[in-house]
């Protein structure tokens, strides 16, 4: 077996295109956060980070395209911010007035999984596609020799 290494990762990424997905609860919330940042310093672009309930949330960095944050105002979770040059989409979904989810059952509701699982979808068929439209090679001009020239 042939042990592929940095340089076929790259290959492989420029030939496809890649969609990164976050998602965390709780102290791993608050840990997409951090892995957001560690990307954008690496210029690598997050297309949806979804969290549960983040208990420390750090404002989104630049590199996140959408961000659907689920939270309790009930001593744990906490509303998102958006961070400096953030020009994405910011959706806080407050769930305090649910009292059929808590802290420990926020990331478990079939319904909430659904509504991440719709939005993954929606990001993969409108993003990608202008994405990928955006990327194709625009068909360059070719250059016309004048009609004397081939005569000289």
């Amino acid at each position: 077996m042939a042990v592929r290494g940095p340089t076929h990762r790259r290959s492989v990424l420029r030939r496809h295109k890649v969609i990164v997905v976050l998602v965390g609860h709780s102290l791993g919330g608050n840990a997409i956060f951090d892995a957001a940042y560690e990307l954008d310093q690496r210029n690598v672009p997050i297309d949806l980070l979804v969290s549960f309930d983040a208990t420390d949330p750090r404002p989104v960095p630049k590199n996140v395209l959408h961000v659907v944050n689920f939270f309790q105002q009930n001593g744990f979770g906490k509303q998102v911010t958006p961070g400096p040059d953030f020009k994405g989409e910011l959706t806080n979904v407050d769930l305090t007035a649910e009292t059929g989810l808590s802290h420990t059952t926020i990331d478990k509701s079939p319904r909430l999984h659904a509504m991440v699982m719709r939005k993954i979808t929606d990001v993969i068929e409108k993003d990608l596609a202008k994405r990928i439209k955006a990327n194709k090679k625009k068909p360059g001009k070719k250059k016309i020799a004048p009609a004397n020239a081939a005569a000289q």
